[in-house]
């Protein structure tokens, strides 16, 4: 029997534990979350369904979305022309797709690399919860070119952390993406033009001109995201919010609240001037009058 079927016997065999948590082969997970995992393949998961894979253990974002982006770099994609624009092959890219769903990463020899460009797309555009929640979509629509920094930090500070670790990551690789523009003719435009309706999922019951303006919101917002990729006060301003949500929702003192606003260099200040006048008050308080 499989590691999967042995689990699931298992767990057939012990429904007066349905809602226990089991240690078992190596993986500790609770029946739902193992049956929700097996129910879905790997495009159709949630993010926090996919981190609870063996393989996913002490990482920050899911292997699958490392190992697309290495099968794309591995096969040239990078100065490909029209890469993410340029359609797969059906049977070429059901087999690729079937070979990695089952765990199986390597990079068969003359892969197209409009393969993987392909299944990162899918990836995206299929998870059970979108990579922007719903909510925020308005929020990101109203992103302008100038002066989106802290504003962008502010939204990506308010998605759970593994979407926003697996937004940086795809963000940055797009970024690099761009950079090869020149030979490979994706700019940032054309890049948010193709990933936009797979990063923002369309509402339903929309007409034809709530559709366009929805079409253009979302590519503005992609690009700007793209062009941000390596824009420190954006990362800065995300962690600086989520530290401050950390701080405000636990029992923390008054003054530690306070620090929690403070930019990051600043606190370093802080901590550092006040783990000295510790060390201080600890020497005089051993001294031996």
């Amino acid at each position: 029997m499989s590691q999967s079927e042995l689990i699931l016997d298992f767990f057939n065999k012990s429904t007066e534990k349905a809602e226990s948590t089991f240690e078992m082969i190596g993986l500790l997970l609770t029946v739902s979350q193992f049956r929700e995992i097996e129910d879905r393949t790997a495009f159709e998961s949630t993010l926090d369904g996919l981190m609870q894979l063996p393989e996913n253990r002490n990482r920050d974002v899911p292997l699958l979305l490392e190992e697309l982006i290495h099968a794309i770099r591995t096969t040239e994609g990078m100065s490909s022309q029209g890469i993410f624009r340029i359609p797969a092959g059906h049977d070429n890219l059901k087999r690729y797709k079937t070979q990695i769903s089952s765990g199986d990463y390597s990079v068969p020899k003359n892969l197209s690399c409009d393969i993987p460009a392909a299944l990162l797309k899918e990836f995206i555009r299929t998870l059970a919860e979108p990579l922007i929640p719903a909510t925020l979509v308005q929020a990101c629509h109203g992103l302008k070119s100038v002066d989106h920094s802290a504003k962008l930090g502010a939204i990506l500070a308010q998605i759970p952390e593994v979407n926003r670790n697996v937004y940086f990551c795809l963000m940055r690789f797009l970024r690099e993406v761009a950079t090869n523009s020149e030979t490979n003719s994706m700019n940032t435009s054309n890049l948010a033009i193709v990933f936009a309706p797979n990063i923002f999922k369309i509402p339903d019951n929309f007409t034809q001109n709530d559709f366009s303006r929805w079409t253009r919101a979302s590519t503005s917002a992609v690009e700007i995201m793209i062009d941000s990729a390596n824009d420190e006060i954006v990362s800065l301003t995300c962690q600086r919010r989520v530290n401050e949500w950390k701080f405000m929702n636990s029992n923390t003192t008054p003054r530690e609240k306070r620090l929690a606003t403070v930019q990051c260099d600043d606190l370093l200040t802080l901590i550092c001037a006040s783990a000295l006048r510790y060390q201080n008050i600890l020497l005089i308080s051993q001294h031996k009058f």
